[in-house]
């Protein structure tokens, strides 16, 4: 029993330490991956295909995991309406950081 705790806290922080330099993308795939996984095998268990079960839902939440990290896309934000001159800024807000951008009316 001991050793078998030992490599479940072993595996649990190999996985902690290995998303540290992944990217939103690739962290939604692999979460979306492991969920899937997890639900495929509880259901996939009712019927007695645990295994098959796991693989089509880790497919599915890969899927599904990297559709919804593709869908953030950078939404501005305005403070109050735009002046009434030949020039204004907009804040823009991505999910690391936010820029400020300049428009010049001609």
């Amino acid at each position: 029993m001991k050793i078998v705790s030992t490599l479940l806290c072993g595996l649990s922080l190999a996985l902690l330490v290995g998303c540290t330099n992944m990217t939103p993308e690739e962290q939604g795939v692999l979460s979306g991956s492991a969920l899937g996984a997890v639900g495929g095998a509880a259901l996939g268990s009712l019927s007695g295909h645990a295994g098959e079960g796991a693989m089509i839902g880790a497919g599915i939440g890969a899927l599904g995991g990297a559709m919804q990290s593709t869908n953030n896309q950078p939404r501005a934000v305005r403070k109050g309406p735009a002046p009434a001159r030949e020039y204004f800024e907009e804040e823009v807000c991505y999910d690391d950081y936010c820029e400020i951008r300049e428009y010049y009316y001609e």
